[in-house]
């Protein structure tokens, strides 16, 4: 059985827009940075991450 992981740090950043704030997203692994600026940009990036490791380790 092989372990494959990945570690990321999340940042969310708020930022006012009039009244309406705005949230984005940034994943940072060691050696790259990701930005997102919907959550569901954000989750789409882990699941696709997911199934390219998964198919990886076929």
């Amino acid at each position: 059985m092989q372990t494959i992981y990945h570690a990321y740090l999340l940042r969310m950043r708020r930022m006012e827009n009039g009244d309406r704030p705005i949230w984005t997203y940034t994943l940072q692994s060691t050696t790259e940075a990701y930005q997102f600026t919907t959550l569901a940009e954000l989750i789409a990036f882990l699941q696709e991450s997911e199934k390219e490791t998964a198919t990886s380790e076929q």
